[in-house]
């Protein structure tokens, strides 16, 4: 990719920022640290249309200088504190800028959630061009603060082994083979809306004898959710699968239901829905604007 339509940024190696035709981006690295690549960005000359960018640093401050270049080539309009506070994350740790230049500090979820598009460690964005998407959006202030939110929380590495799920910018799925309580704790502490699926649930009954079953539960924040759209939703599903009425499911035990913040499946019983209309209902109804 090196040649004459390539600009570098942050190319740390010599002999490939000295191939960048179009020349290499790089301030913080033997220079004053008083700049960094995605600063600079602003008000360097625009490119020309199909420059290939290139770096050999894959961190917030490479993909951030990209995503600058492209909201400027779309004329859109950018987050300049935000990116001052980017550019002085690169220079030093969170820590130390907090302590020596307060005032740069922007609160929120924006820079963990760039950090985690790039770290990416559920391969949500799986191309640069999507991690550069993703940026971008967070850099014009397109991207909700609840959305930014629930990608900044992937940055804990610990999923105590679970397979997790995001379906839009609220609602985790977790994945938890006979790990059910302690999947709904985790996922409720991390997440507004999560979805648990145990397939080899086992309820807690005297003499242990209970059987294994396929398990759903939906559990959500105060503040978060159209909990009664998602029950009428759900069970009208289960009814249709059955051929019951409603008023049949419910008799006969095969209705969904739970507390205040938990809706989970018949007890005892599997399911009839299948994973992707459960989930398709829950992000409605998680994404409704409405709180029940």
């Amino acid at each position: 990719m090196l040649g004459p339509a390539t600009l570098g940024i942050e190319v740390t190696k010599k002999d490939q920022a000295l191939r960048c035709g179009l020349g290499n981006i790089d301030p913080q690295h033997g220079g004053e640290f008083k700049s960094s690549a995605v600063e600079d960005a602003l008000a360097h000359p625009l490119p020309p249309e199909g420059t290939l960018f290139v770096t050999n640093r894959l961190d917030r401050d490479a993909v951030a200088t990209m995503a600058v270049f492209d909201l400027r080539r779309q004329g859109k309009q950018i987050n300049k504190p935000l990116v001052v506070w980017v550019g002085a994350l690169d220079r030093d740790s969170g820590g130390n800028v907090i302590l020596t230049n307060p005032e740069l500090r922007v609160s929120g979820p924006a820079a963990t959630a760039m950090q985690v598009i790039i770290l990416d460690p559920l391969n949500m964005w799986p191309t640069m061009e999507e991690k550069v998407e993703a940026t971008a959006k967070i850099l014009a202030d397109e991207m909700s603060y609840e959305e930014m939110k629930s990608i900044a929380v992937l940055k804990q590495k610990n999923t105590d082994g679970f397979q997790v799920e995001m379906h839009g910018p609220v609602v985790a799925y977790v994945f938890a083979p006979k790990s059910y309580d302690w999947a709904r704790n985790w996922v409720n502490a991390r997440y507004d809306v999560g979805v648990v699926f145990d397939p080899e649930y086992t309820p807690k009954q005297p003499g242990g004898n209970a059987k294994p079953y396929a398990r759903w539960t939906i559990v959500r924040r105060d503040g978060h959710f159209d909990r009664q759209l998602f029950v009428d939703k759900i069970n009208a599903e289960e009814a249709r699968a059955r051929d019951m009425t409603l008023a049949e499911l419910e008799a006969r035990g095969y209705s969904w239901g739970g507390n205040k913040n938990i809706v989970s499946s018949p007890f005892g019983r599997e399911t009839r829905p299948e994973k992707e209309t459960i989930l398709r209902i829950v992000r409605e109804c998680a994404e409704s604007g409405v709180v029940s």
